[in-house]
């Protein structure tokens, strides 16, 4: 299991860093410049929702084990906050708005003020999804693990969590900017790319053959990392 699930995680880093670098090329190509669309105004240098769908959806051709890709965008203002509010209550339908802890780890964060790194695109898109607007970085561990993929330029993975559409799960981030920073609250950090990996899947097609073989046979799977609740 440990063998399959390395072999699934360095193929979805590379898939990672070609997404992260089509994000960074799309706001080369639209940086100062507000993008209309149907649901309102996307700032500039922002990757537009249609483009990274098309760009994220073959990861999950090729890999049946990651059930989402997101793209969490640096959003620096409440103004920039505003406007991703009002375009995504007009994308689903909803009156939804940003979701933030106020502490992240030992630091204490003014309520409703940013930065913020929300989960503005989902692909496949679900306007029901718990997850949009959520304002990623406040979780204390992922916000230590964006700092270190935005210094390092590379990917971190969550210990095991259990995903809001349900199963167990482990994220994978990737800060993105031009050049490692050494924070990702840097202004050169656009924002970060998430993939979504199902362990509970990735276990049940490793496991399930043996435990066909070998009647009265059950196998738990328990999380013993530092991070584990």
């Amino acid at each position: 299991l440990q063998q399959q699930l390395e072999k699934v995680s360095d193929r979805t880093e590379g898939q990672m860093y070609q997404l992260a670098s089509s994000v960074l090329e799309a706001h080369n190509l639209t940086a100062g410049a507000e993008q209309h669309t149907a649901c309102g105004i996307i700032p500039g240098g922002v990757i537009r929702p249609d483009v990274f769908d098309r760009l994220a959806q073959p990861v999950l051709d090729h890999n049946p084990f990651i059930t989402t890709m997101q793209f969490a965008p640096h959003v620096r203002t409440d103004a920039e906050r505003h406007k991703w509010e009002g375009k995504l209550q007009c994308r689903t339908g909803r009156n939804i708005t940003f979701r933030a802890s106020r502490t992240v780890g030992r630091y204490i964060m003014p309520p409703n003020s940013g930065p913020y790194f929300p989960v503005t695109h989902f692909v496949p898109w679900k306007p029901e999804s718990a997850v949009l607007l959520l304002n990623t970085h406040t979780s204390p561990s992922r916000y230590v693990g964006f700092e270190t993929s935005a210094r390092d330029n590379v990917v971190v993975a969550t210990a095991p969590i259990e995903l809001f559409r349900g199963g167990l799960g482990i994220l994978l981030d990737l800060v993105v900017s031009p050049y490692p920073t050494p924070t990702h609250t840097d202004p050169a950090v656009q924002g970060v790319v998430v993939a979504v990996l199902e362990v509970s899947r990735l276990v049940e097609s490793v496991i399930a053959p043996e435990l066909g073989r070998s009647s009265g046979t059950y196998v738990q799977v328990v999380d013993e990392t530092e991070d584990a609740a």
